[in-house]
């Protein structure tokens, strides 16, 4: 009987000894990471950039903010993104889009990007550990919002829309970052630094926002992820009381290599245009060698047509609804003036004067557009080259109809 007391004894001993050790490996896991005096690293705080993928709309990368609290096992990457659909496109065209904040665990958001084979690079932020409780807890309330904030790819986008919620938990402290050498020399060339591998962008950029190219615009509603990998390295944060630290925490890390090489639409504005303009050539030289026909009358209703639309949306867009705080210098050109004039007066006697004026309008427009951007403006040059050969063309017809 005493054997068997002492030999269930030993197991016991064992047992228990076995269960601490257990206890003691997990506990050791769990706090792998020792939690400096000041618990700056309990939690910590990084922004995630991705180099440019396929899409439109991730022609230069993207950007989310990294939060971690590794003795809670915590790690997620907060996104502002917009819900992309079939009609997507449209609603950014008018001003519409709506955008909000997605919170995705790290180890998805780093493998959906790895699957795609486009890189990413990681930059740990030098804030306190108030500041990174409060970025949190900042941005988790904004993720039960849903999609109800602007996206306008200039001034919100996924990039500016961090900062933003950065600088709004920052009470006593700011951002502080070195202005861009290329800004320098103007908007213009910053654009087309941004903007040079797609050059529809770029052209959109003159068409939308023609009036910034000599604005002075803060290089905190500029941040894009090209612009924002170079400013974080040399950025800083000041307080109100002087202090001074660097923006960073440490050195930039790569955590997905760069493996997409992306290829852009052999279709640029620049042949575009370049074909749009032969034809109209080649469409007036016929019209003049052999009389209006009809198909050349529909083929100008067509072209006319689709003239107006992009006028109205370049109204909507510039003086309405997306950014409508300065003037759009393209509104000279396109607008909906040349319709009305002719729903209403397209009978009048002195009606095809108006196809001369307009033509006028449009040739000086051509000698100011490069002077006021300094670039010449290819692309736009042969728009507007193809729109003034059009108007003179309709002025002759008319004028040969009325002889």
């Amino acid at each position: 009987m005493g054997s068997l007391i002492h030999h269930t004894f030993k197991v016991s001993i064992c047992a228990i000894i076995a269960l601490l050790a257990l206890v003691a490996r997990a506990q050791q896991r769990n706090d792998s990471i020792v939690v400096l005096p000041d618990s700056s690293n309990f939690v910590t705080a990084s922004v995630l950039v991705t180099s440019p993928g396929k899409d439109f709309y991730s022609i230069l990368g993207h950007s989310a903010i990294r939060l971690q609290c590794p003795s809670k096992r915590l790690d997620y990457c907060f996104s502002y993104e917009s819900n992309y659909h079939a009609g997507a496109y449209l609603l950014f065209i008018l001003g519409q889009t709506k955008a909000g904040f997605y919170a995705v665990p790290t180890d998805r958001y780093l493998n959906d990007y790895r699957q795609e084979g486009r890189g990413i690079t990681e930059y740990t932020l030098n804030l306190t550990h108030h500041e990174k409780q409060e970025l949190w807890r900042s941005l988790d309330n904004h993720v039960m919002k849903g999609l109800c904030e602007p996206f306008d790819f200039i001034f919100h986008n996924c990039t500016s829309m961090l900062f933003i919620q950065i600088q709004s938990i920052m009470q006593s402290e700011d951002f502080r970052y070195p202005r861009p050498m290329v800004l320098s020399k103007g908007n213009r060339p910053y654009v087309t630094s941004m903007y040079g591998e797609s050059p529809w962008m770029d052209f959109l950029y003159i068409a939308l926002l023609s009036a910034y190219t000599h604005q002075e615009i803060a290089t905190d509603n500029l941040l894009c992820p090209p612009l924002m990998a170079t400013l974080l390295e040399s950025a800083t944060i000041e307080g109100l009381d002087g202090s001074n630290r660097p923006a960073l925490a440490g050195k930039p890390s790569t955590l997905v290599k760069q493996k997409l090489k992306v290829s852009h639409s052999p279709l640029t504005p620049i042949k575009v245009f370049s074909l749009l303009l032969a034809f109209c050539i080649l469409l007036s030289i016929i019209e003049c060698w052999r009389g209006r026909k009809k198909w050349i009358s529909m083929t100008d209703t067509i072209l006319f047509a689709i003239y107006t639309f992009y006028s109205l949306i370049l109204v909507y867009v510039s003086v309405i609804k997306l950014f409508g705080i300065s003037w759009n210098w393209m509104l000279v050109v396109f607008n909906p003036l040349p319709f009305l004039l002719w729903l209403l007066c397209r009978k009048k006697p002195w009606y095809r004067q108006i196809w001369l004026i307009y033509a006028i309008v449009i040739s000086t427009f051509m000698v100011f557009l490069p002077c006021y951007t300094g670039q010449m403006e290819i692309p736009h040059l042969l728009l507007l080259g193809s729109m003034m050969i059009r108007c003179i063309s309709k002025y002759k017809s008319y004028n040969t109809k009325l002889s």
